[in-house]
């Protein structure tokens, strides 16, 4: 639509608000691959003073062990101190 009015002679800016867009949103071109950030394989952790690569297998069986508990009710920020302090992961 956009383009339609640019090629009648349409100044850009008019031609944008008429469409209700943004110039940002014009000119916007998708990156092509999946976004966001990779998840990872392992997680460090401190051992006795030595920094340990672990599994992140490991991580959840952790993680199922502190939920067996049906009187804790854990979101997220809650679970990361509890795995940090309890467990040293560095997450």
């Amino acid at each position: 639509m956009v383009r339609e009015y640019s090629a009648r002679g349409l100044v850009l800016e008019r031609a944008l608000e008429l469409a209700g867009i943004s110039r940002s949103q014009y000119y916007y071109v998708k990156k092509p691959g999946k976004p966001g950030r990779q998840a990872t394989k392992t997680t460090p952790r401190m051992a006795e003073g030595t920094m340990v690569i672990c599994d992140n297998a490991e991580v959840v069986q952790t993680i199922e062990g502190i939920l067996k508990d049906p009187d804790l009710q854990y979101g997220y920020k809650k679970m990361t101190a509890a795995l940090m302090c309890n467990s040293h992961y560095l997450i």
